[in-house]
């Protein structure tokens, strides 16, 4: 073999594993976040007395995007008798497996020790939360 055809060989080596390790880091990176969510999930469902409303949703899905102000509205008129969360399934892929998510926006109604109450796919209004939060016991 000539020193060229070496040479060539070596380069393509190295890009090689630059590559697999960009992949391995990020992996690492990634599965590191993903820890930290579900420990924050699991914080807010059993560290407080209040039932929670976790949105699965993601910055790039329009109905989504709708959501944004009603949860925000429904976060501050209930700031003292409810937790409301989001999780982005593209960051938090332990979550959105867990919950079986399967379509943005998702929304997961909890009880104060942690039970699934209810869960609905796809925008969810506020009065309907609303009613939801009363069927619930919370006013």
């Amino acid at each position: 073999m000539n020193k060229e055809k070496i040479i060539k060989i070596t380069i393509v080596v190295v890009i090689a594993l630059s590559i697999l390790g960009i992949f391995i880091f990020k992996s690492i990176e990634k599965s590191e976040n993903d820890k930290k969510s579900i420990n924050n999930i699991e914080a807010n469902l059993y560290s407080t007395n209040l039932p929670t409303l976790v949105e699965f949703g993601s910055t790039t899905c329009e109905p989504c995007k709708t959501m944004v102000p009603i949860l925000k509205k429904v976060k501050n008129d209930y700031k003292d008798k409810l937790v409301v969360s989001n999780i982005d399934v593209y960051k938090d892929s332990i979550n959105t497996r867990k919950y079986n998510i399967r379509v943005t926006p998702t929304q997961i109604f909890f009880d104060t020790e942690g039970k699934v109450i209810y869960r609905h796919e796809g925008v969810l209004y506020e009065d309907k939360i609303v009613e939801k939060l009363i069927e619930m016991g919370v006013k």
